[in-house]
């Protein structure tokens, strides 16, 4: 989905529509602002950090793959896992270790909603959130 174009289509649920409007892409003043046309990447991706950040606040926010580090198992992660983590994955398209990372988090039971932003993925481990992938086109 294309976020500057949505307005909520083909999202159903409240979170997953909250979260998108308020972190992922957020309008300001009623028009979109000059950073989303922005091609610089880590720039934006800098402001999402920020929001999911802010976002998060109460919560245990993970990251996995921004600073090069060595990229966990699968069963590394799950050991430092609970309903309150939100995981933010970089690097999914790019590095084949971590699109197997994802594509194993996604098959999971443990997970709740997940964000695929295409270069980067967002999981929440909320088991009362529905379990549904949501693409966009970041």
């Amino acid at each position: 989905m294309r976020i500057p174009r949505t307005r909520g289509f083909g999202v159903q649920s409240p979170f997953a529509y909250r979260f998108l409007r308020r972190v992922v892409a957020p309008k300001s003043n009623g028009t979109w602002p000059v950073l989303w046309l922005c091609s610089n990447r880590s720039l934006r991706k800098e402001k999402l950090l920020s929001r999911l950040n802010e976002y998060c606040c109460e919560k245990n926010l993970t990251y996995v793959g921004l600073l090069g580090e060595e990229i966990p198992t699968y069963e590394e992660l799950l050991e430092h896992l609970d309903i309150s983590t939100v995981l933010f994955i970089d690097g999914i398209q790019k590095k084949s270790e971590m699109k197997y990372l994802w594509l194993k988090l996604l098959e999971g039971t443990h997970r709740g909603g997940a964000f695929d932003l295409y270069d980067c993925g967002i999981l929440f481990f909320n088991q009362t959130y529905y379990k549904r992938v949501y693409k966009v086109n970041y």
